[in-house]
Order: C-alpha cells, then structure tokens, then sequence
C-alpha cells in the first residue's frame, strides 16, 4: 500500500524484517527507495557482522534507510538485544531531491 508521498514498501522489506525479528539470523539489512516509488532491500549482514559492518555499506552520496540489532548489556548485567530503526543521509553527498524523497 502506498504512502502519502506514493512510495510504496515492497513486501521482500516485510519478509526481511520478520528474519531480523524472529530468527535473528540477521545483523542489518538497508533498504533504498527504487525508482522514487518503491523501498526494495538493499544490503544486508549475517548475524555475526557488527555495527561498524553495517556503517561500512552506507554509501557516502545516497541516503538510506537501515534496520539493526544492536547488542547491548543491561544496567543489571543481563544482555540484550533492540532493533533499531536508522536513518541515512549525507550531508554532502546526497542531493537535496534525494533527502527529501527519503525524509
């Protein structure tokens, strides 16, 4: 179903969110807006990949929009785990057009 601003998520999105959530047999996975109309999956890291992984396919001229499982321990020591939705954009590579397109 299309947004407000026409850009529709392609259901390959939803399937790779589900992995990342249920079977965290994923670390990351990017997603790009296609055509400025539909967010396809872009990249994506194995369960063993880290954060730094994850920033290191960021490209540098184009946003992006970006969903990882970050490690973390609790005050209490117990560790845990929180999806984390993030949002890419360059402030000198991406064009204005493409920032707004992704804002």
């Amino acid at each position: 179903m299309p947004a407000m601003t026409g850009v529709s998520v392609d259901d390959a999105c939803v399937e790779l969110y589900n992995e990342l959530k249920m079977k965290k047999s994923l670390r990351f996975v990017t997603f790009k807006i296609e055509n400025k109309k539909n967010v396809v999956p872009d990249q994506q890291g194995a369960a063993d990949k880290t954060w730094a992984d994850f920033a290191a396919v960021l490209p540098e001229s184009e946003p992006r929009y970006g969903l990882v499982d970050v490690d973390y321990q609790s005050a209490d020591g117990r560790p845990q785990s929180k999806l984390t939705f993030v949002f890419w954009s360059p402030d000198d590579g991406a064009s204005v057009q493409n920032k707004m397109l992704y804002s």
